[in-house]
């Protein structure tokens, strides 16, 4: 009954034979005789995880956490629970944990945004990702998604910003950035005000591509319609340089 071993036996037993509610009082008894036995707490709240004991099963991790400090491996375990509990905002602080803990690591605040976001609280997550984004600008992934939402909030200023970060990136996708620019030259042609942020962008995109004839091409088309021929020429002869196939450009 008091011998250890014979727990520890017992317990493992159970375990690998899945009779884990038999197993639990055995793991229960170890931990309190052996709290610091990092192993014993594992399989402690392994038995109650599989029996959807999942608050005593966070309490254990807890207890862990303790003695380890802020563990990534224990908290995204919690952050699982809470998730799958709709627990966003008890998933998301776990994440903040180690995010105050490795303040120069942007990962955590993208993760924290990442909960907010894909629970549809997007206002919550914006300060995780602007925070993010000032840790590393070149951040893809966190610069799409703060460019979508201040188009969707219609902050033409800010989504702007975000697009001259994202423009200079060779690594981002030109399929995305053509697509922009195509946005951008439409709302060009209803206001001839918005020409110098939209050949910048276009200045931006033949940076980042310079070998890619269509960015030239389109360079073209935005110095076509401000009535800048002889630059827009120029573009058009560069891009043919490139890409001699283009019958757009020939046109």
């Amino acid at each position: 009954g008091n011998n250890p071993w014979y727990k520890l036996m017992m317990g493992d037993l159970y375990n690998q034979t899945r009779q884990f509610s038999l197993g639990e009082p055995y793991w229960c008894q170890l931990t309190e005789l052996f709290p610091e036995n990092l192993e014993y707490q594992n399989n402690y709240a392994m038995s109650l995880i599989e029996q959807q004991k999942l608050k005593e099963a966070v309490a254990v991790y807890d207890r862990m956490e303790k003695l380890l400090g802020p563990d990534e491996q224990l908290i995204e375990a919690k952050k699982s629970i809470y998730l799958y509990l709709n627990k966003v905002e008890e998933a998301a602080r776990e994440i903040k944990t180690l995010a105050e803990a490795y303040p120069n690591d942007p990962k955590y605040l993208v993760e924290v945004a990442d909960i907010y976001r894909v629970n549809r609280q997007m206002k919550k997550a914006i300060p995780y990702l602007e925070a993010a984004c000032r840790l590393d600008s070149s951040n893809a992934k966190v610069l799409g998604f703060l460019y979508d939402y201040y188009m969707e909030q219609q902050k033409e200023k800010e989504a702007y910003a975000v697009l001259e970060k994202l423009f200079v990136q060779p690594e981002v996708s030109l399929e995305f950035k053509q697509a922009v620019m195509s946005n951008c030259f439409l709302s060009f042609l209803k206001d001839t005000a918005l020409f110098s942020r939209t050949f910048h962008l276009a200045d931006l995109l033949s940076q980042s591509h310079p070998q890619v004839g269509s960015v030239w091409a389109l360079k073209a088309d935005v110095l076509t319609a401000s009535e800048k021929y002889d630059e827009a020429i120029a573009c058009l002869q560069h891009s043919l340089s490139l890409d001699s196939s283009q019958y757009r450009v020939w046109q």
